[in-house]
């Protein structure tokens, strides 16, 4: 239903695949989805800044974690999005 939703918006198949995969991700890690919590998404984003991911890499998943857990609690499937509070990822500014 997600991907439906995302393609009816007119998102293109490559963001789509990218934001679909960001949360396959997530669930790896986290296999009940719904039961994530915003300190779970907070350890999740900590942890790929260890891992060395690019700023760019992490403003991504921040991007679609927010995508589909504000799609869950508005179409009724969470009380509460965990996503909502994320602070935004600071992407510094590289010199041209």
């Amino acid at each position: 239903a997600y991907i439906n939703h995302l393609l009816a918006a007119g998102r293109a198949w490559g963001t789509v695949s990218q934001r679909v995969g960001h949360i396959r991700r997530l669930q790896l890690r986290h296999p009940d989805l719904l039961a994530v919590t915003t300190a779970d998404l907070e350890q999740y984003l900590a942890q790929l800044a260890r891992l060395d991911h690019e700023p760019e890499t992490r403003k991504a998943f921040r991007s679609s974690m927010r995508a589909y857990y504000g799609w869950l609690h508005r179409t009724g499937q969470l009380d509460v999005d965990p996503a909502a509070p994320l602070r935004p990822i600071h992407v510094p500014h590289r010199p041209a």
